[in-house]
C-alpha cells in the first residue's frame, strides 16, 4: 500500500515511517502538519493515511475528514495516546477505518492495521474497543445526559472561551447561555457551574478543538 503519515512528534513519525517501509508499504509523504497531510493526500494519492489528532495548523480529525470528503477511497487511521470519553465518542461517529494506540507495540500494530484496511476491514486497538464499550455502558456519561447542543456548549466552556464569545457564536443571549450552563451542571450532578470547564477538559472535549 501507499501510505502518508502525519505526526508532529519527530520520534514517532520516524518510527512509523520505518515500520511501514519494513512491512512492505511505500511511504509517499510524511509531515508534522494537518494542512500539509491534506495536500499530500490530494497530490500523492495514498491508499491509506495515518494521522495523529493533535496536529499543528489543522487538527488530525479535521484533516482526516477533509481527506475522506475529497477521496472517499483513502483509508484513514488515527494514531494517538488519547482515549478520553469525548474523543472516543467523536471517533465513533466518524467514518474512520481504525485507531492505533501509541502505547501499544507500534512495530506490530501499524502493520496489522494496514493489513486489515487493505482488505477493507476496520482495525482498532484493544484499548480503544474497551474505552468505547465502557462509554456505551456508562449510564452517567455525557452521551446519555446531554444533547448535542449542550455538548457543543460544554466544549466551548472547556476551551475557556468568554461568555460573550460563546453567546455570539451560538447567537443566543448571555442570559440564555447562563441558563444552559446551569442546566448542564445540574444534569452532570456538578455542584457549581465553575466546575464545567475542568469536567470538559477531563472528558476530552477540548482535545481536537479547531486549530
Amino acid at each position: 500500500m501507499k501510505v502518508a503519515i502525519a505526526e508532529d512528534l519527530l520520534m514517532f513519525r520516524e518510527l512509523i515511517v520505518k515500520v511501514c517501509s519494513r512491512s512492505g508499504h511505500e511511504v509517499v509523504g510524511d509531515t508534522w502538519s494537518g494542512r500539509e497531510i491534506v495536500d499530500i493526500a490530494r497530490n500523492a494519492a495514498p491508499d491509506a493515511v495515518i494521522a495523529d489528532i493533535g496536529l499543528p495548523e489543522l487538527n488530525g480529525l479535521a484533516a482526516l475528514q477533509a481527506i475522506r470528503s475529497e477521496s472517499p477511497s483513502i483509508k484513514v487511521l488515527v494514531i494517538s495516546f488519547h482515549l478520553e470519553p469525548y474523543l472516543v465518542h467523536s471517533l465513533d461517529r466518524l467514518p474512520l477505518d481504525g485507531y492505533i494506540d501509541k502505547r501499544s507495540e507500534l512495530i506490530t500494530a501499524v502493520p496489522e492495521a494496514l493489513a486489515a484496511v487493505a482488505h477493507s476491514t476496520r482495525w482498532f486497538s484493544p484499548s480503544y474497543l474497551q474505552a468505547r464499550q465502557d462509554l456505551r455502558h456508562d449510564c452517567n456519561s455525557f452521551v446519555r445526559l446531554l444533547s448535542t447542543w449542550e455538548q457543543e456548549i460544554l466544549a466551548m466552556i472547556g476551551q475557556e472561551m468568554p461568555s460573550a464569545e460563546i453567546s455570539a457564536k451560538l447567537k443566543i443571549s448571555r442570559r440564555t447561555l447562563e441558563g444552559h450552563r446551569s442546566r448542564i451542571a445540574r444534569k452532570l450532578s456538578l455542584a457549581e457551574t465553575s466546575r464545567l470547564a475542568s469536567y470538559s477538559r477531563d472528558q476530552g472535549f477540548t482535545l481536537h478543538a479547531q486549530q
